[in-house]
């Protein structure tokens, strides 16, 4: 919650009088939880608790990396209550892409023991371990193969860093290009990277939410 893009936002909202709700998911930020012990089912559930926690019915959902892969998921399986999306990077199927990333060895380390450690440019020592619940949890969520078959009705706009070393620019360009959503928009930055998160790129975002915003209100 104490991100540059949550604090951007929080500030926009309070000053035009929105409502704001935004909260840590499992295995992050203050969460008390490990990232270990947590997946995308646990931060799916998250999502859903947090919006009925919400006053009102319908919410503009910002959600970056995985939280854009959530987002884009409320959106197919909630539709009565998203009225558009904003996707930063979203990070749709990489569970797959950090699976098939791994060493035929570091796989099957996973399949023996449980668990096994990732590549993160966001961690001090550079590792995060995750266990093999972390792959097959994912499994149900996966998207990109099916981007065509989804039904999206609300405004959807993705932003995407072309310097972006943690989701591919073709994961944006795919869904951009596959979902059969009348309203949509892909914006690549290019000096970007995966947060999104210099001046230039905050404003980009507010902009972007203020887009949607004037779309819902029609």
């Amino acid at each position: 919650m104490s991100g540059t893009k949550a604090r951007a936002l929080e500030q926009r909202a309070q000053q035009h009088g929105f409502g704001y709700l935004c909260y840590d998911a499992r295995g992050h930020g203050s969460s008390s939880d490990k990232f270990e012990d947590t997946d995308i089912s646990h931060w799916y559930q998250d999502a859903l608790a947090a919006m009925s926690l919400a006053p009102c019915k319908r919410h503009i959902l910002v959600g970056s990396s995985f939280g854009g892969w959530q987002a884009l998921h409320l959106a197919v399986e909630q539709p009565q209550q998203v009225a558009g999306l904003v996707l930063v990077a979203p990070a749709l199927d990489i569970t797959q892409q950090f699976w098939r990333a791994l060493s035929e060895e570091q796989q099957q380390q996973a399949q023996q023991t449980g668990r096994v450690s990732l590549d993160s440019n966001y961690m001090d020592d550079g590792q995060i371990m995750v266990k093999l619940q972390f792959f097959e949890a994912a499994k149900p969520f996966l998207l990109l193969d099916k981007l065509q078959q989804l039904q999206v009705s609300c405004p959807v706009r993705i932003l995407h860093g072309v310097q972006d070393d943690t989701v591919p620019v073709a994961t944006s360009e795919q869904l951009f290009e596959q979902l059969p959503a009348r309203d949509m928009a892909l914006t690549l930055v290019k000096d970007g990277d995966h947060r999104l998160s210099s001046k230039h790129d905050l404003q980009l975002l507010l902009s972007t939410v203020s887009d949607v915003l004037q779309h819902v209100a029609g």
